[in-house]
């Protein structure tokens, strides 16, 4: 096999293993998607506003297990590509038991003071930080099993315990909404976080007593602890919104935030997962050699990725218009927030390589000052934006703000770091900006056509008729767009024309 088809053929694997870990995302986000639209219909914004901040809990509490599992993904596969499984069995158990360990401790101390302070709050509230507290312990495992097949390079198993924990908690979380309402969502998530932490145990063979191998913890904590802190300060970045929405506004805006979220979250699912495709390539690479060897997985991915998040927020827009209208009613305002969001989301999926390679040369300090002055500037401007009275938009702006900031900065520093020409730094930036730029050109042409072709083509129209050949004429005109970009993509990255080239030749070698 030549150079370039080994080359060819990594990106082809790569694909395969990022649409592998979509695959099982898309079925997770699917149904997760038909419940986000069963559950807030069923319960209303107040009951799902609710139901939203409960989940911080867990949320928050992933990052006390200290960074740990994020050192275990880190270390495994380097292991593997030393030959050292052994080695990377006991870093696998290791993990399981600090994280049953740190996951524990805090989940007792929820319960005491859901039973100490039983009475202050309205019932449902106490009950739900009780099965919160449970649910500390079963969403860490829940993680952890999926970082362990990743780490592992074992993706195909990473999509069926996805798909599994999808199906099961889909069935359990709305069977019991229907009986119990929003305590039966309790009881279905409580259940299915047993059984699907259970299944994940056994699979994984990675269960073990929770006290770990204090050996292993030492070599562990010194990566764990700087990587804690990242994701902790990356939440809070992620979050800061949500949580100065809970502050400042109703309970039904917290609803209307909490579905636009939502919404996003299920977009960002691409760039996450083409990222947890690269991190153990990348993670296995030698760290003391020629840093060049980490390019392939900084500057062309970041193009790809970044246009098909952009691609698909768009579709969404589109799409979502509709189905807002005449499916959540309640919800219009989550629309435009969604919008906003959209553009620090594709950003931020962009940026997915270089956040890896940053964390594979041990740059925690690069990515903890790009998140610290990226979070005081979106804090600024979402605080301006309510004190302004620009309401949610204003906050999703903010917001969005400073994770395209993040990621710029972000960029930037893995940019210069691979040691390549300041010359090509205005490509760094254009890689992570023009998709965005790009489809919200094509958003605005596609909305503003679309309307005047509507008025003119069926001016008496009845409203449903006019909104249906407002989709079509957005959808029609919105696709030659981003079609069109897409050739300036591929131009530069030579992805799809270098995976068909590889196609052609499997095939032609088979038919030989």
């Amino acid at each position: 096999m030549t150079l370039r088809e080994e080359d060819v053929e990594s990106r082809a694997l790569l694909a395969a293993d990022a649409a592998k870990l979509w695959g099982a995302a898309l079925i997770e986000q699917l149904l997760a998607l038909v419940r986000g639209v069963i559950v807030p219909r069923y319960l209303g914004p107040a009951l799902y506003g609710a139901l939203g901040a409960l989940g911080l809990i867990t949320k928050y509490g992933a990052y006390l297990q200290l960074g740990v599992t994020t050192a275990v993904g880190r270390e495994v596969p380097y292991a593997l590509k030393q030959r050292s499984t052994d080695l990377a069995e006991r870093l696998a158990k290791v993990g399981y038991s600090f994280n049953l360990l740190t996951s524990a401790a805090p989940a007792a101390v929820v319960a005491i003071y859901a039973l100490a302070t039983w009475g202050r709050y309205v019932d449902v509230i106490s009950w739900g930080l009780l099965a919160f507290a449970f649910l500390l312990i079963t969403t860490r495992l829940e993680t952890y099993f999926t970082m362990v097949f990743r780490a592992r390079r074992q993706f195909g198993a990473a999509f069926l315990f996805t798909a599994f924990k999808a199906v099961v908690l889909f069935a359990l979380v709305v069977g019991f909404l229907f009986m119990c309402g929003l305590y039966g969502v309790f009881v279905g998530l409580v259940i299915g976080g047993a059984v699907v932490a259970a299944v994940g145990t056994i699979w994984t063979r990675a269960g073990s007593w929770p006290w770990p191998d204090w050996s292993l913890m030492r070599k562990l904590l010194p990566i764990g602890l700087p990587l804690a802190g990242i994701g902790a300060l990356g939440f809070v970045l992620q979050s800061v919104d949500r949580l100065m929405v809970i502050h400042f506004f109703t309970p039904r805006d917290v609803g209307h935030y909490i579905l636009a979220v939502t919404v996003v979250t299920f977009v960002y699912f691409l760039p996450m997962n083409v990222g947890q495709a690269m991190a153990p390539r990348i993670y296995a690479l030698a760290r003391d050699g020629d840093r060049r060897v980490f390019e392939e997985y900084l500057v062309e991915p970041s193009l790809f990725v970044t246009y098909l998040v952009a691609s698909l927020g768009g579709l969404v827009i589109i799409c979502l218009v509709p189905f807002i209208r005449y499916v959540l009613p309640a919800y219009g305002p989550s629309v435009p927030v969604v919008a906003a969001l959209l553009v620090g989301i594709t950003c931020q999926g962009g940026v997915q390589g270089g956040a890896h390679v940053l964390v594979a040369l041990g740059r925690f300090r690069t990515i903890a000052m790009a998140q610290g002055a990226s979070l005081v500037l979106a804090f600024a401007l979402i605080w301006f934006a309510v004190r302004s009275g620009w309401g949610l938009v204003g906050v999703a702006a903010g917001a969005s703000a400073g994770l395209v900031t993040f990621a710029c900065v972000l960029q930037f520093s893995a940019w210069r770091l691979m040691s390549l020409p300041l010359r090509t730094v205005p490509r760094a930036f254009g890689y992570l900006l023009l998709p965005p730029t790009a489809v919200a050109a094509g958003l605005f042409f596609a909305f503003y056509v679309g309307s005047f072709l509507v008025s003119h083509v069926a001016p008496g129209a009845a409203r449903t008729t006019a909104d249906a050949l407002n989709f079509v004429f957005r959808i029609t005109l919105f696709l030659p767009t981003v079609a069109a970009f897409g050739f300036y993509v591929n131009r530069e990255t030579g992805f799809v024309t270098k995976l068909w080239s590889l196609v052609k030749e499997r095939l032609s070698a088979r038919a030989r």
